[in-house]
């Protein structure tokens, strides 16, 4: 019996322990995020090259597309820039070098480019989800790695800052073109939107001229989003804090007015 309680806490210490381990390498890895710039290449090229090395005698690494983001430094006095793709092989993170004249930071460019930018990746993304679209093998996985995720990330930033409506309605359009299960990333994204601005996002929804179900869809898509965002449990009513308290009633007065359907199962 001894045995079997040493048995039992020796296999909960080491589940803790892998769960501090998996905790420290996500925040070591966002520090590191953090420390870098998000950026493109410049409109003008189509693609440039990641090589191993801050020079072109040094061999391709892997491949920077249009309208891809990525990270990197900002040293001083340097020709090239170390770079990290959202781009894997072999289960690790492309990273390497490219000329500092093909790099274009998001934070230096103007809110029409920025907007150039977002758009154009969200129209895309309509696209590839249209069941006509001729995707390849892995094409949609690689688009949203490269493009669609990480500008999700950044979306939230540019409507807080500039109230865009237009660019609101079009990422509105976007996650109703999506097919199949709800995406984290888009949740994320909407609800970090709201948080924002939510009177602006309640208005464009009560605007979308379709079915209550469909709005139904966009609304669990900003809760599930929120719980994500203030890091609470389906279980928690969130009552607990009150700016998330204080959102969730605001989108229970947007459900009167959208005719929301509740899934929940009745007991």
């Amino acid at each position: 019996m001894f045995r079997a309680l040493l048995k039992v806490a020796a296999m909960r210490i080491t589940t803790q322990i892998k769960i501090l381990q998996v905790c420290l390498f996500l925040v070591f890895n966002q520090t590191i995020l953090a420390k870098q710039k998000v950026a493109i290449i410049n409109y003008t090229d189509s693609y440039t090259n990641i090589r191993t090395g801050p020079g072109n005698k040094f061999p391709v690494a892997g491949r920077l597309k249009k309208m891809e983001l990525f990270y990197c430094s900002t040293p001083e006095n340097s020709d090239w820039i170390k770079v990290l793709a959202n781009q894997w092989e072999n289960d690790k993170q492309i990273e390497g070098y490219v000329q500092k004249t093909s790099i274009q930071l998001l934070e230096d460019l103007d809110s029409a480019s920025e907007f150039r930018l977002i758009a154009d990746i969200l129209r895309h993304e309509m696209k590839m989800n249209d069941p006509k679209y001729p995707l390849k093998e892995g094409e949609h996985f690689d688009y949203h790695d490269r493009c669609y995720d990480p500008v999700l990330d950044e979306l939230p930033s540019y409507f807080g800052k500039t109230r865009c409506v237009e660019i609101l309605d079009l990422f509105i359009k976007t996650l109703l073109s999506e097919p199949g299960s709800a995406d984290e990333a888009n949740s994320r994204a909407i609800a970090a939107c709201f948080v924002r601005e939510p009177e602006i996002v309640c208005n464009q929804i009560r605007k979308v001229n379709t079915s209550g179900r469909v709005c139904t869809n966009l609304i669990n898509h900003i809760e599930f989003g929120l719980r994500n965002y203030f890091w609470v449990s389906e279980k928690d009513d969130g009552s607990k804090n009150p700016e998330l308290a204080k959102l969730i009633k605001r989108l229970n007065v947007l459900k009167k007015k959208v005719g929301y359907i509740d899934y929940t199962p009745k007991n």
